[in-house]
């Protein structure tokens, strides 16, 4: 077992011990390694960065469970974004209510999603929210040069994690 103080951590700590092993499989059979995930984290990390995301910023996401969706969650952790992942069944009311309640920044979604189109819906929202960018993620997540990334959050022990989570 690899334990971690956050997700961040684990996803270092895991592609540091089996870099090679198969971290998930997509829809059209192509195989991710932990290596592979990291190094595509990081690289969505600093184009997240490089559009002004950074440690505490909020960030809610409406994404299906894709590898889209695994990689958008550890870069966020790498950068100590706060998110809000909120279910794509939710329509305009409770999208609305989550980004507002949030505060969030950036609001990722899909384009059209069975039948639903998240992408107009992120984009109408984003007009009445004052500060919110809606990102549609059907042509990709940002990307960017990882050597231009912050330093990571610090390393946390799990007796640190379960510390901070009781007060």
């Amino acid at each position: 077992m690899i334990l971690a103080g956050s997700l961040w951590e684990l996803v270092e700590r895991r592609a540091r011990v089996t870099p090679d092993a198969l971290f998930a499989v997509d829809d059209t059979d192509h195989p991710l390694s932990f290596a592979a995930y990291r190094d595509a984290a990081l690289r969505c990390a600093a184009g997240l960065a490089a559009r002004g995301l950074g440690p505490g910023a909020n960030v809610s996401w409406q994404l299906p469970t894709r590898l889209d969706s695994m990689l958008l969650c550890a870069a966020l952790a790498r950068l100590g974004c706060v998110q809000n992942p909120i279910i794509p069944i939710y329509r305009e009311r409770e999208v609305r209510f989550a980004v507002r309640q949030t505060r969030a920044r950036m609001l990722f979604v899909p384009g059209v999603f069975r039948g639903f189109d998240h992408g107009d819906l992120a984009r109408r929202l984003a007009r009445g929210e004052a500060g919110l960018e809606a990102v549609v993620v059907d042509d990709g997540l940002p990307d960017g040069d990882p050597a231009a990334l912050p330093p990571a959050p610090p390393e946390t022990s799990p007796a640190d994690a379960a510390r901070s989570s009781s007060t």
